[in-house]
């Protein structure tokens, strides 16, 4: 498979979840991560949930990149990520997501 980066984000919300420590200690960088888009979220028509693969959530897309990630998901645009970076002092997730090459 030919994967181009598309973007590496650090994700919005890990560090005000209840158990931040407990995901932060229990990812490891490499880890395959999947996104899942929230059209009826509240805050965020937007918004794009960052689970790991056993459902964890781990945080989301900040805003100012969600339009585009979910523009790419509704185009059935094939994307992958994988945990980047883990900071447990600030209890941040920072996430590479690629794209698969068409051509």
């Amino acid at each position: 498979m030919n994967e181009f980066e598309i973007a590496k984000v650090e994700l919005r919300g890990t560090s005000s979840m209840e158990n931040a420590n407990e995901i932060c200690e229990e990812t490891a960088m490499g880890e395959r991560i999947v996104f899942r888009p929230e059209p009826d979220n509240p805050f965020d028509s937007n918004a794009v949930a960052v689970k790991k693969e056993n459902g964890v959530l781990l945080g989301y897309i900040p805003r100012t990149e969600a339009p585009f990630v979910c523009m790419l998901l509704k185009s059935n645009q094939k994307i992958f990520g994988r945990v980047s970076k883990v900071n447990t002092k600030r209890k941040t997730v920072t996430v590479t997501i690629t794209g698969e090459r068409l051509y």
